[in-house]
């Protein structure tokens, strides 16, 4: 394995990074031309169209990381594996296209977002093309970042340039689906690195059906409650509810996809360790990952419930305030998500546990679907952001339960209430600091400088292994310079 797990965590935190801070620049941006109303149209399209680039995908993504992750050192047999995935994903992609066009020109509720759904229905033939389950087999994330750095500049100097007022929707749309499955183009492209396209070899896709079906109900049941709350708002309640649950969702977005990026690059390597029957490793590597998830998502949990208003107004505007309560309830997930995301996604799929995820995916699923319908008419985005919160507590509650059946949950939380101490300070730093009269960005700033320093400086004093591990590895890396 010559590929280092840190070099590949900062490429994979760099890529998250620009996925996150460019698309944020542009909500900013934008949600102060288009307004929670056009802002809510914009991600109800978006929603209504993820269902089918989910059925376009069917399960691929997970599982073509971790069955290419398993030859990746055999081209012959990495370019008849990846050709076999793609021949499944070229018939999905026509069938999802076939249903989409028949019902969006069926119901003529769909007919004031036919434009906005046109133009984001792109993403399902741009998504299967990018392959991006083979550079996250391969471990390739510096191209990966690279090219997404490069993707959402060019994306973002686009939206300054023409969405200039409301009527240009359909152009920051437009620029939303350049950012989002531009750079998949430059995949297919740079793919002939790793794949021999032109191989005679001929290619046996059935043994790939039932794998691929099974992993696509899971994500079926995962996009319930990560899409299905947009699509819920705008049927139940309205635009303006859309636009508000959006700023609030994408604030923890934020967040979540930050924390989970640094396990990210794990999938292909504990599946090559599980492939080899190393178990301790295996062991030793979840452990490790589950108390990086701790170690962030705990005091960015707890920062964000601070600072949720702040964070509202600089994000979106003054427009968009009713949405600190949701923001405050959304914030839950930046525990929540990471944590469901490395055992669904990262440690019951490499070691083919699928049917674990089957049921706790599909149990949260049922259960937001039921809470949405009944909170949502009440309480518009506030009830959506419950429902989701309680959806993925319980799938959590559910996935610890089968995880500690391979690794006793004692060895992964013994170090948990480190964190939780630490963190608390950060309490009385915003309180104190928010007292003063100060400009917001500027509050924001050293609310979360100052509370990164205490909180860290904390963990230090209490000896925390994985914090002592990173001051030991950054001291060597100074002492070679």
């Amino acid at each position: 394995m010559s590929k280092s797990i840190i070099k590949n965590s900062f490429y994979s935190v760099l890529k998250t990074i620009a996925t996150l801070i460019f698309p944020v620049i542009s909500f900013s941006y934008a949600s102060r031309i288009l307004l929670p109303e056009g802002m809510g149209k914009i991600d109800f399209s978006k929603s209504f169209v993820v269902y089918f680039t989910l059925l376009a995908m069917l399960g691929i993504q997970n599982y073509g990381i971790r069955e290419c992750a398993r030859v990746r050192d055999d081209r012959t047999a990495l370019s008849k594996t990846a050709r076999e995935i793609m021949l499944v994903n070229s018939v999905s992609v026509i069938v999802s296209y076939g249903l989409f066009f028949a019902i969006v020109f069926a119901l003529e509720v769909l007919t004031p977002y036919r434009e906005l759904l046109l133009i984001n229905s792109l993403t399902i033939g741009l998504t299967a093309i990018g392959m991006e389950w083979l550079y996250g087999a391969v471990e390739d994330y510096k191209y990966i970042a690279v090219r997404t750095c490069v993707v959402q500049i060019i994306s973002l100097i686009c939206m300054l340039l023409f969405v200039k007022a409301q009527s240009d929707i359909w152009k920051y749309a437009a620029i939303q689906v350049i950012s989002n499955g531009g750079a998949f183009i430059f995949n297919f492209v740079h793919s002939r690195k790793y794949i021999d396209w032109k191989s005679k070899i001929k290619p046996d896709c059935k043994k790939h059906l039932r794998p691929i079906f099974a992993l696509f109900l899971m994500s079926a049941f995962i996009q319930v409650f990560t899409v299905m709350d947009s699509t819920m708002l705008g049927f139940l309640a309205n635009d303006e509810a859309v636009g508000l649950y959006s700023a609030s969702h994408k604030i923890s977005v934020i967040i979540t996809s930050a924390i989970s990026s640094v396990t990210l690059v794990l999938t292909p390597r504990i599946s090559y360790y599980a492939e080899r029957n190393m178990i301790e490793e295996v062991r030793k590597i979840s452990i490790k990952a589950i108390n990086c998830i701790f170690i962030l998502s705990i005091p960015a949990t707890l920062g964000l419930i601070l600072l949720s208003m702040p964070a509202i107004l600089i994000f979106s505007g003054d427009s968009f305030s009713e949405a600190d309560l949701t923001s405050k309830i959304m914030a839950l997930r930046g525990i929540l998500v990471p944590l469901n995301s490395f055992i669904v996604l990262h440690y019951f799929i490499p070691l083919k546990k699928e049917r674990h995820n089957l049921v706790s995916t599909g149990i949260a699923a049922i259960l937001n679907l039921i809470v949405n319908f009944v909170l949502i008419p009440l309480f518009a985005q506030n009830g959506a952001a419950v429902a989701t919160v309680l959806a993925e507590f319980i799938e959590l509650i559910i996935n610890l339960f089968f995880f500690s059946k391979y690794i006793p949950l004692k060895q992964v939380f013994n170090k948990t209430w480190q964190y939780i101490v630490s963190a608390m300070p950060i309490v009385p730093i915003c309180y104190l600091l928010s007292l003063m009269s100060i400009n917001i960005i500027l509050y924001v700033s050293i609310s979360v400088v100052l509370s990164m320093i205490v909180y860290f400086g904390m963990l230090i004093v209490l000896k925390n292994p994985l914090t002592k591990d990173c001051m030991t590895l950054l001291k060597s890396k100074l002492l070679k310079k």
